[in-house]
């Protein structure tokens, strides 16, 4: 597989996959994938309450801090989010061209892509997403993996009966009731809009917690993760090469019935010294209505 780097600035380098046909599973792949499938370990974020110093900030871009989080947040104190809602294009898995962690032929690179309703205080967290996964030892890009999870109640499953590839055009969706929490994924396919009907849906709920009022203080949240792999607890993976994602069409809406976008959200980035240093660049669009993330090393 041959992969391309260009140089963006003396320090910065944006990593790019060579094309879909490069990347794509092959039939022998999914044999290996069925003796030997490749999971992460999603665990419960770590929030700081909400305050006025921490809602709404702009992006950091030089953030020094390690980080295994990449996205958009926006927080609540009141009303609570009902639902949060955002698309993507499922980006291929591949190897890092630069950086500590580039061109390992034999080994293990992940990705997930996120959306979620996290409450701050009670530590309680309903996403949904996909993993990507580029295995060295399996012949490269593994199949993507759509699953769910509302922690620390229902642990990360995947949805059922539900398959998606890279390049397709997924619209993930996730809310609250009184009676259930809801979470839903969309796939299109290689549609370029969602306004066609989906090729696949899938749904998954989960019961509704008994809540104290703490809990209203809530962050919506469009998301990459750098997360551990299954069985592997010590330090994330090394985080694969996904070139750029941008999350379109964001929304969320609270119990009062108000819509909003991510415009004003506080805006993360992944930071893994071992890895090289910063590994992505996101960016909230003007009028908030998406958010665009490259992959790239800064040291």
């Amino acid at each position: 597989m041959k992969s391309t780097t260009a140089l963006i600035a003396t320090t910065t380098w944006l990593l790019t996959c060579a094309s879909f046909t490069t990347c794509l599973v092959t039939g022998s792949n999914i044999l290996a994938q069925q003796q030997r499938p490749i999971r992460l370990l999603h665990r419960l974020a770590s929030h700081s309450s909400p305050s006025s110093s921490s809602i709404n900030k702009n992006i950091q871009r030089q953030q020094t801090s390690e980080s295994t989080v990449a996205g958009a947040i926006l927080s609540f104190s009141s009303p609570p989010v009902h639902s949060t809602q955002g698309t993507f294009r499922v980006p291929i898995a591949c190897m890092p061209t630069s950086g500590p962690t580039a061109n390992n032929p034999v080994g293990i690179y992940a990705a997930s892509f996120q959306i979620g309703i996290d409450s701050l205080l009670c530590q309680k967290s309903l996403r949904l997403g996909i993993d990507i996964v580029w295995d060295g030892t399996l012949g490269g890009e593994q199949t993507p993996f759509a699953w769910h999870h509302y922690l620390p109640d229902f642990p990360v499953s995947g949805f059922a009966k539900f398959s998606v590839a890279a390049g397709d055009l997924v619209r993930l969706t996730a809310s609250t009731s009184a009676e259930e929490m809801m979470v839903k994924i969309e796939n299109f396919g290689n549609c370029t809009t969602t306004t066609t009907s989906p090729k696949a849906v899938a749904e998954h709920s989960f019961p509704a917690p008994v809540e104290e009022e703490e809990c209203d203080q809530q962050a919506a949240g469009w998301m990459i993760e750098d997360l551990l792999l299954a069985g592997l607890p010590d330090i994330p993976v090394a985080l694969a090469n996904f070139t750029a994602v941008q999350f379109g069409i964001l929304k969320v809406s609270t119990e009062k019935g108000e819509t909003v976008n991510a415009k004003g959200a506080e805006v993360k980035n992944i930071y893994q010294q071992a890895q090289g240093g910063r590994l992505t660049d996101c960016a909230v669009a003007e009028d908030g209505g998406s958010m665009k993330c490259e992959r790239i090393v800064v040291p």
